[in-house]
């Protein structure tokens, strides 16, 4: 009998990850400082710019490939969101299960978008250094609300995922250990991407849709990029249609972007148009990487929102740790 139990114990325990390694905890993040400078309808004079994020991540990879992980993001700065991304999960064979706070798959798998580093200068889906440009928004769909997000495994540069967050307001007033339920504003989102290398050539193609309940709030977007000898060039296209919530994201955008990469040297630049809100966004940028993780970029933006027109400069130190 008590042999019986014993093998019957063994059995039990194989059907179960064998965690013989240590969890692996790491610290990084970034920072970025620097001036602005801004002439228009809206705005004039001179600017600080500081934004900073610190990343706490923890990871342990049992003996039989199951990786675990968990991350939790923290702004730098007093925030109404004061952790960013938040989530945990596990990686398998089968792909990524992941839950908490994290970018939904129509903005995780987004190509055809050029930005400089930290996202502080660029043309479309950026921090705005001219307030016109605030009426173009970025990336529609891409909440973090408190979800569920699942990523197919990598295969011969194709991915997928999908995502869904029961209760987007779940969110909205702070972080809650309780369950979110579903509410009448449950989100889904579906997306797919390649990147890869054609014949030297590198290329990136993806599509995603997302959709919330109540709220006319369907979105679809496609992108992609082409690659060679240190030129790239990128572009998509989004309709969110004209009943969106977010105005800012209603109407159809499109963009596009270019850059060229030399040694330490990155210059860009790129356009975009969103026409609900009539508004045009044009910026170019230079980056210069001093050391691994650590660069400045200079650069000049453009907005013109039909009302108002502003012009905008920046200059900043990009820290990653």
């Amino acid at each position: 009998m008590r042999i019986l139990l014993c093998s019957s114990a063994l059995v039990a325990a194989s059907a179960f990850p064998v965690l013989s390694a240590e969890w692996e905890v790491g610290l990084s993040g970034f920072y970025h400082l620097g001036v602005g400078l801004s002439d228009g309808n809206n705005q004039s004079g001179l600017g600080v710019l500081r934004d900073g994020e610190v990343h706490f991540d923890g990871t342990l990879t049992a003996d039989n490939g199951l990786r675990f992980f968990a991350r939790v993001e923290l702004e730098a700065q007093t925030d109404e969101d004061q952790i960013d991304k938040n989530f945990g999960g596990v990686e398998t064979s089968l792909g990524t299960f992941k839950i908490g706070g994290d970018d939904t798959a129509i903005a995780t798998y987004h190509n055809g978008v050029l930005g400089a580093p930290g996202g502080i200068m660029g043309y479309y889906d950026a921090d705005f250094i001219t307030t016109a440009a605030d009426d173009m928004g970025a990336v529609a769909g891409g909440e973090q609300g408190v979800g569920f997000h699942y990523d197919t495994p990598e295969f011969m540069g194709f991915q997928a995922g999908i995502s869904y967050i029961p209760s987007l307001s779940a969110d909205e007033a702070g972080d809650t250990n309780e369950p979110v339920f579903e509410e009448n504003d449950a989100f889904y989102s579906i997306a797919a991407a390649y990147n890869g290398e054609v014949r030297g050539i590198g290329l990136g193609l993806s599509g995603g849709y997302a959709d919330e309940n109540g709220p006319d709030n369907a979105v679809w977007n496609v992108g992609g990029y082409v690659s060679f000898a240190g030129v790239t060039v990128a572009g998509g296209y989004q309709d969110a249609g004209d009943d969106y919530t977010d105005s800012a994201s209603a109407g159809q955008s499109f963009y596009v972007g270019a850059e060229y990469a030399t040694g330490p040297w990155v210059v860009a630049g790129g356009y975009s148009n969103n026409d609900f809100n009539d508004t045009d966004v044009a910026a170019a940028w230079a980056t210069y990487k001093w050391v691994p993780g650590v660069a400045t970029t200079i650069g000049i933006e453009y907005g013109d929102d039909g009302a108002d027109e502003d012009v905008g400069g920046v200059a900043y130190l990009s820290l990653n740790f």
